[in-house]
């Protein structure tokens, strides 16, 4: 379970990037989303047959966030979807787009008129999150994003090219993307950096503590041994109404059998300087029994202390329980807590 291990020099740089984002505004510019665009007239049949949400009745340039999973009812891939008026573009995680296409292209034949084009080579990519990034898109570009919800998107134009801007509040702060070509994208970044100042570039590394502590799943880090995204509490990713999607079967015999363990928040006692390392089980407080083990673990520097997910046997997954996490050098007292870890300054009472 030792994963995403930071040195002193990294960890220092994640601090100041997050820091940025916690205060004031950071720009993050590689991603890596894999970027795909399907249309015709069965691509919203197509993706509503091959993922878990409910993509049927989603209205035009709002995004929901779903699931592409096996027949056997195992994960894939958690993809954005934004809704266009005739077309639909999925936004998703590194590494996962090749699985991704491959769940797609399976359903694919079973269905007319559709077409899907992977156009991550030519889509620039930059997010800029932060309490001082709520006005940035509408002052920069103007009325045709303003006023945006989360979880929707707006096609505008800038520096002579188009640039399409979604709103995400994966750090619980002011959140927004944009995709486009390069040359307008580039464009954007230098007119936010000049607009405010105070924007940080920051690495994309930030995004796990900052997602961490507010509980946004993230898969590359919330499921190390290959856990299912129920067991993750990812069910609001599924529109469990619908006659059928891939996996589906699969997925209803086990909420039918029930689950065997379920993730919930832990906050550690005490000063833990080093909490991205940490390895080791889950304990009930009198130690008779294990019960459970850390899945994704960081140092808060806004609580000043350590903070995990933990998957605990079904029966103990519950807010308020003391654990000991037997580490190498000791054990570690904490308890388990509600979700989120924090609530930040975007989401702070007036």
């Amino acid at each position: 379970m030792q994963r995403h291990i930071l040195s002193s020099d990294d960890a220092a740089s994640v601090e100041a990037d997050y820091n940025a984002i916690r205060t004031a505004v950071g720009m993050t510019e590689d991603l890596g989303w894999g970027v795909l665009r399907i249309t015709g007239d069965g691509a919203r049949d197509l993706l509503d047959r091959a993922l878990t949400g409910d993509v049927m009745t989603m209205m035009e340039n709002v995004m929901i966030s779903t699931l592409a999973l096996t027949e056997n009812g195992d994960f894939i891939a958690d993809p954005l979807v934004m809704a266009g008026f005739e077309d639909f573009t999925l936004l998703c995680r590194p590494g996962l787009m090749d699985g991704l296409r491959a769940a797609l292209d399976a359903v694919v034949a079973d269905v007319d008129e559709c077409e899907l084009e992977d156009i991550t080579d030519r889509t620039a990519q930059i997010r800029i999150d932060g309490p001082e990034a709520a006005e940035l898109p509408r002052t920069i570009l103007g009325g045709a994003v303003s006023g945006m919800r989360i979880m929707t998107f707006a096609e505008t134009e800038f520096d002579g090219g188009p640039i399409t801007v979604g709103r995400i509040g994966t750090t619980a702060e002011f959140g927004f993307f944009f995709l486009g070509e390069e040359a307008p994208i580039a464009a954007l970044k230098q007119e936010i950096l000049t607009t405010e100042p105070r924007t940080k570039m920051c690495g994309a590394r930030v995004h796990n503590l900052l997602e961490l502590e507010t509980r946004s799943f993230n898969s590359a880090m919330d499921m190390p041994q290959q856990e299912h995204p129920l067991e993750a509490g990812c069910h609001w990713m599924f529109d469990f109404r619908k006659p059928d999607f891939v996996g589906a079967d699969a997925v209803r015999d086990m909420m039918e059998e029930g689950l065997g363990k379920r993730m919930v928040c832990l906050r550690l006692d005490g000063e833990v300087s080093c909490a991205p390392s940490l390895e080791g089980r889950v304990l009930r407080s009198d130690r008779e029994e294990d019960v459970g083990y850390i899945a994704n673990a960081a140092w808060s520097p806004t609580l000043k202390t350590g903070i995990a997910l933990a998957y605990l046997n079904a029966d103990f997954a519950v807010v308020g329980l003391p654990v000991l996490v037997e580490t190498p050098t000791g054990n570690l007292p904490g308890r388990t807590v509600s979700a989120p870890f924090l609530i930040s300054r975007s989401n702070a009472p007036a």
